[in-house]
């Protein structure tokens, strides 16, 4: 229909378009259109149909090649009680129970990858030598279950005999998650063996300091006595590196101010640190177990900070001193798992601009993609971009471009309670994980032997900021 309009009006205007570019041309320009009038249509009837298929063609979410392999991951939090246990008791019997019962309900929805919260506030779930006992477990900070029961390890025999994964999630540097709690630490929480390494923000919570040496030694510590002792499938750790404000760590800086004469140089570096350091303890003891991070979604915006993703939000960069763009470059991790809890088309953080942003960091690298996923916005409704249907369609649709992605190696869903308080979230989940399809891998199997020496913290590098903070 184009084609044919375009040659009417050029025949019934030949006259005047003859003035301007000559009679000998127009006629040519004429008995070519006519020559190729068949092939323009189809040319154009071809351009149309691939934008139709753009446009309207939405992918089968719950579909999977069967020789793939998909993260589909779910938190379970403890911090706060928000998904395990229901409240604080020292009974194994409830303990394990509800944990028999969370696990069912992940294997139920499809999920083949618990990621267990071990560590929410400078406390442990599981036997530790470095960490007390959680008081989110117990009621009381230092005192273990009864009957001698460890719930990492129960999690982890029981998580394997259901076929998934389950990885070990800790917060590396928190010590209190209100400051409510500063005076129920067990005397034998690192913040009270080390006074000296406590970092207390605006609002009153603790950290270990990220700033100190000691500090990261004491996580390393901490990571190396899970991947020793449980059959963990990965060390994971969250979006919490130094706290957001109104914190002193003038002291730690005053040591590497010489080679550091921008703070949050140093502070991005300390990090840095942790981070790749956190990755070879891991790897000296067991190859084939998985390191990763799950950051705020938002690296950098580029409207401040050139390589930054085109968007105008709260950066990990500039926020947290966590320069995640860095890790994936320089392979400090596994995966990279950021946190995108927006929607698609959200003013200032797009979910489509933030996971192509993503998909071009990683894709140089061996470092593989998964996405957090905000369930919970699903479920709460108070937002009216994910209330009712709205959230269901949403998440089916970030599942669906994940699967038609070969950028993207699967999502994680936060958090298990959402699926709890929402059964058409469960069921939604039931659908798009209808085929079974394994975890991802390191495919490593060799274990180093005992003569290898423990991993040593590097002297802090500075890494270049691409703007000045």
């Amino acid at each position: 229909i184009i084609i044919t309009c375009f040659i009417k009006w050029i025949v019934r205007h030949t006259f005047e378009i003859q003035k301007y570019i000559g009679g000998n041309v127009m006629k040519n320009f004429r008995f070519s259109l006519k020559r190729y009038e068949f092939s323009l249509r189809l040319i154009v009837l071809a351009v149309c149909a691939a934008i139709a298929v753009n446009l309207f063609y939405i992918p089968e979410s719950n579909t999977v090649n069967a020789e793939d392999t998909e993260l589909r991951g779910i938190w379970v939090a403890t911090v706060a009680n928000l998904d395990y246990p229901s409240a604080a008791t020292t009974d194994a019997w409830t303990l394990r129970t509800e944990l028999d019962q969370v696990l069912d309900n992940c294997q139920d929805m499809g999920f083949n990858t618990v990621f267990f919260q071990v560590r929410p506030s400078g406390d442990a779930l599981y036997k530790s030598s470095v960490y007390p006992w959680s008081r989110y477990l117990t009621g009381t900070q230092g005192v273990a279950p009864s009957d001698d029961f460890d719930p990492l390890e129960y999690a982890v025999n029981e998580a394997h005999k259901r076929g998934m994964q389950l990885h070990a999630w800790i917060n590396p540097y928190r010590v209190t998650n209100s400051s409510a709690d500063n005076d129920r630490l067990a005397a034998n929480n690192p913040a009270v063996l080390r006074p000296d390494l406590v970092l207390t923000d605006s609002t009153g919570k603790m950290y270990l300091n990220p700033g100190e040496a000691d500090s990261i030694e004491i996580i390393l510590e901490g990571i190396r006595e899970i991947v020793r002792n449980y059959d963990v499938d990965g060390i994971h750790m969250d979006d919490y590196f130094y706290p957001s404000s109104g914190f002193d760590d003038s002291a730690a800086y005053y040591k590497y101010q010489d080679a550091y004469p921008n703070k949050a140089d140093w502070r991005r570096s300390m990090v840095n640190t942790l981070i790749a350091c956190a990755n070879e303890a891991v790897k000296e003891i067991k190859p084939g177990c998985m390191f990763g991070v799950s950051p705020s979604g938002i690296w950098a915006n580029a409207s401040n900070t050139p390589g930054g993703s085109n968007t105008n939000g709260s950066s990990s960069y500039h926020s947290l001193y966590a320069d995640t763009k860095y890790w994936v470059e320089s392979e400090f991790v596994d995966y990279i798992m950021p946190q995108l809890y927006w929607y698609i088309g959200q003013n200032n953080a797009d979910y489509n601009t933030l996971v192509n942003w993503w998909a071009g960091v990683c894709a140089p690298t061996n470092v593989k993609l998964y996405i957090g996923e905000a369930a919970y916005k699903a479920a709460s409704g108070a937002d009216s971009a994910w209330k009712g249907q709205n959230g269901i369609n949403e998440l089916r649709t970030h599942v669906a471009m994940g699967r038609q992605s070969q950028y993207v190696g699967g999502y994680c869903m936060f958090n298990y309670s959402s699926f709890m308080d929402s059964s058409s979230l469960y069921s939604m989940m039931k659908d798009l994980n209808s085929q079974w399809v394994s975890a991802p891998t390191l495919g490593v199997n060799t274990v180093p032997t005992a003569t290898e020496a423990p991993a040593q913290i590097p002297e802090p590098d500075p890494t270049a900021a691409p703007a000045a903070d």
